[in-house]
Formats: C-alpha cells, sequence, structure tokens
C-alpha cells in the first residue's frame, strides 16, 4: 500500500505538470482545497481507526502467545494441551486435557488504561476490569466455551469428568477470588498452581482417549 500510494502521487504530479506545461493557466487553489479538506479529514480518520485495529490485534496475538507458552509447560505434567479448537460459530480459545480432568480457556487481552484501577476483579460472577464491566462477559462466554466441550467430550469415560471454565488476563493483576467457584478468573502465571493443586482423577490412558477425541474433531474441521 505504501507503495502504490508513493507511485499514485507521483503519478498525479506529474499529470499535474504536464497539464500546466501544455495549458498555462491562472492555478485555482479553491477547487484543490474543497476536494482535498474532506477527503483529507477521512484518511486521517480511517488511519487511526487502522492504528487503533492494529493495536488491538497486536495486543491478542500477544496475549495468546503468552498463554500458549504457558500452557504448553503443562504437558511436563501430563496435560494434552490444544489451541483454537473450532466450535459452533465460534473457537475455543484453549483447552487442557489432565490427570486434574478439563479446563476450557478464554483469554482476554486488554490494554491498561492511564487512569483506573489497573486491576481485575472477580466475585464469582462478576468481571470488573479497571473498574468497569466488559462490554462482553466473560465469565458467560468461558461457560459457553465449557459447554460446547462437555458435550463433544460427552460419554467418552464411564465416569464424569470434572470441567473448568477458566478466564485468562494477561498483563494484569487479578485480585484473589472465593473459593468453590466455578469460573476461574486468572492471571496466566497462577494457572499452573491453580491446576496442579486439583485432585488427580484421570489417569494417563483417560488423557489420552479424550485427547485422541478432541484431536479428531479439530482434523474433521480443518480437513
Amino acid at each position: 500500500m505504501m507503495w502504490a500510494l508513493v507511485a499514485a502521487l507521483l503519478l498525479v504530479a506529474m499529470l499535474t505538470s504536464w497539464w500546466h506545461f501544455l495549458v498555462p493557466t491562472t492555478p485555482a487553489p479553491g477547487y484543490a482545497t474543497a476536494i482535498a479538506i474532506p477527503i483529507v479529514v477521512l484518511a486521517v480518520i480511517q488511519v487511526y481507526r487502522g492504528l487503533k485495529e492494529t493495536k488491538r490485534l497486536r495486543l491478542g496475538m500477544e496475549g495468546e502467545q503468552s498463554v500458549g507458552q504457558t500452557l504448553e509447560r503443562m504437558r511436563a505434567f501430563g496435560y494434552e494441551v490444544f489451541h483454537d479448537v473450532p466450535g459452533k460459530g465460534f473457537n475455543v480459545d484453549h483447552v487442557l486435557i489432565g490427570p486434574a480432568g478439563l479446563f476450557v480457556i478464554e483469554t482476554k487481552a486488554v490494554s491498561k488504561l492511564a487512569q483506573g484501577s489497573p486491576v481485575v476483579k472477580y466475585d464469582g460472577e462478576r468481571v470488573l476490569v479497571n473498574g468497569l464491566r466488559p462490554d462482553r462477559d466473560p465469565v458467560v462466554q468461558a461457560r459457553a466455551a465449557a459447554a460446547f466441550i462437555c458435550d463433544l467430550l460427552a460419554n467418552i469415560l464411564e465416569r464424569r469428568v470434572p470441567l473448568r471454565p477458566v478466564v485468562l488476563y494477561p498483563g494484569w493483576f487479578v485480585e484473589k477470588q472465593p473459593r468453590g467457584i466455578e469460573v476461574w478468573v486468572l492471571n496466566p502465571k497462577a494457572l499452573a498452581p491453580f491446576v496442579l493443586h486439583e485432585i488427580i482423577v484421570l489417569t494417563p490412558r483417560d488423557v489420552a482417549r479424550l485427547a485422541e477425541v478432541l484431536a479428531r474433531h479439530v482434523r474433521s474441521c480443518i480437513e
């Protein structure tokens, strides 16, 4: 786009120069100004929006990479890790399958504001980020993703498999939350201690069976 823009500007300048050379006239800046001002204003708005979107995408990618690297370390503790599991019109960010059961993870990469309270607060139902409620409820999203994974892996084993929805906020301090809650809201660094503190309920064979079913689902969606 940069080279195309440079070429277009040079072409316009060249044609304008030739026009003035071949047809000598007195320049009329009013017409050029009337055309240029709204186009320049529109261009500034579009560039501003593009920069904001680029920042959002970069923040999301960095957050996903950070969480992905954290989860990959869980393989050393007998966990299988899946990223971007296709769902019904959405993707499940991450899934952990291991000795303590299933953990369905929703990642929220949010930029910190210059003002406000730079923490995430969670009372077991409601999340406040920087003192504000998110536009889309991350707890509801995590529960929906967990319900999809639960349906997908239902009846694979002869018993109920513990499943935990998790919301991760990379780079944010997350205040201590009440015990016994269904959905965890954590900083990625706290995930491993939380998971490894859970009771072991699955054997390596159970983990392998569940992982194979999920891997087969991912392959079928890609194919």
